[in-house]
Parts: structure tokens; sequence; C-alpha cells
């Protein structure tokens, strides 16, 4: 599943199947939850860094290393709190917050 705000021919290219979001934000949660949900390990995720050191990039990522990033935060900063949502949600830093929201409960 590809987690983007623009087409892109090079994922296209890649063979990976292309659905950019572009409906609400109850909408990519949706998508989250039932991708976390899972029973076998889903396809990866696409997903779009922000760019801060240059042009944004497309990274792949699997459930496991969504889910050990979530564990290491939640280690380090515990799971209780809010989050800003600072980034759009489909950069992967906007994509983590709506992630460890939905792990936490």
């Amino acid at each position: 599943m590809v987690f983007t705000s623009q087409p892109h021919d090079g994922v296209r290219r890649s063979g990976a199947s292309l659905r950019p979001l572009t409906g609400s934000a109850a909408e990519l949660v949706e998508l989250l939850d039932d991708w976390l949900a899972h029973p076998a390990e889903p396809e990866p995720l696409i997903v779009e860094t922000s760019g801060s050191t240059g042009a944004p990039k497309r990274v792949v990522l699997s459930r496991r290393a969504v889910l050990a990033s979530v564990a290491a935060t939640t280690r380090q900063l515990g799971a209780q709190g809010r989050w800003v949502l600072g980034l759009p949600p489909t950069y992967v830093a906007g994509l983590m917050v709506i992630t460890r929201s939905l792990v936490a409960g």
C-alpha cells in the first residue's frame, strides 16, 4: 500500500500498487488500523520522507519495522499523552504519529 499525496511514476515502475491517499484523515486511520490488524504480514507500506536532508524519498516499511519503531518510541517516551501531527500523515513521521496512537489505544 502506498501512502502518498502525489502519484509517482517510479512507484508504478517498481510494481507496487499505487493508491494515493486523497480522502480524509479518518480514511487514513481506518486503512492503517486494518493494515496493523492483518493476521499475516501484509504488503509493506511505501511512504514519503519529509525531505529534510534533500528531496523527499519513498521508503518501504514492513509492519514488523513499523511496530519495532512504535516499541522503541514507547520505551523512550511512554505510550500515554498527546502527539502533535506536525507533518502530513502521508509522510513517514506523520504516519508514525498515527500508528503510535492506534497501538496505544
